[in-house]
């Protein structure tokens, strides 16, 4: 069986959705495999309906799309460095044996004739190597974090991910009360009607002015001796970690709809 990616992009008039479509060639017949409908504003690459969940849930998107990842990867396996943040390096089919099991949970191949950056969906990826390094305190707090009923059962899942823009960067972002969420999640990526309460390890919090710092990374900030941000936006403080793991638990508690 002969296998082929095609892919269609076209503006759906009226719609203000850009349709993206993957078909599989099998011989002579295209079978299509999914229609996807995404924000006209959108500008990463085609997704599968979860993934789009997963990007309003402030995962990282895909880096490099649709390019053979095996020489800048090493091999198979996650790959921070070429693919983003918690996305790995794979191949449809190349060798489910030794495949490195994030490269078993692939729903999505941008393309199917070599390794390629995928996000490997239900598998918790490794720390950023900032991350990994030793943490300057373990003052903890009770945090909360609003997002949507589609999106929340996601996050419990599989874990917070840190986004790719902010006040502070791209971070994981939380408020001080189940209420104080409701000012927040007015923004681009923000939604409402699933909250989650969080113990989260604050360790050595960096004060900073009410506008925060754009590009502030993990990295920079755990260079300087600090292991959170909090800053108060005019409508309250919110408090900002880099690492997922600093995320010691969460659940679901009841809130207005």
């Amino acid at each position: 069986m002969d296998l082929a990616e095609i892919e269609e992009v076209e503006e759906q008039e009226g719609t203000g959705l850009r349709v993206s479509m993957l078909q599989l060639q099998t011989g002579s017949q295209l079978e299509p495999l999914k229609v996807q409908a995404l924000p006209r504003n959108y500008s990463g690459p085609p997704l599968r309906d979860q993934d789009v969940a997963l990007l309003e849930a402030r995962a990282a998107p895909l880096q490099h799309y649709a390019q053979d990842c095996w020489k800048p990867c090493n091999g198979s396996g996650w790959c921070e460095d070429f693919c983003g943040q918690g996305n790995a390096c794979c191949r449809i089919g190349y060798d489910t044996d030794s495949d490195p099991p994030e490269c078993r949970m692939i729903e999505f191949y941008p393309i199917l004739h070599a390794h390629t950056c995928v996000f490997p969906s239900g598998v918790t990826p490794p720390p950023t190597e900032s991350c990994k390094e030793p943490r300057y305190g373990n003052q903890t707090m009770t945090l909360y974090h609003q997002t949507s009923h589609e999106i929340g059962p996601l996050i419990l899942k599989n874990g917070f991910r840190a986004g790719f823009r902010g006040w502070c960067g791209g971070a994981i972002y939380f408020a001080r009360t189940p209420e104080a969420t409701e000012s927040k999640t007015s923004a681009l990526d923000s939604h409402k009607g699933f909250m989650i309460e969080a113990v989260v390890k604050l360790g050595n919090i960096r004060n900073m002015s009410s506008t925060c710092d754009a590009w502030m990374t993990g990295k920079k900030l755990h260079k300087d001796g600090y292991d959170s941000v909090t800053f108060n936006p005019v409508d309250g403080d919110e408090f900002v970690i880099y690492c997922s793991d600093q995320v010691l638990s969460a659940k679901r508690i009841p809130w207005k709809e």
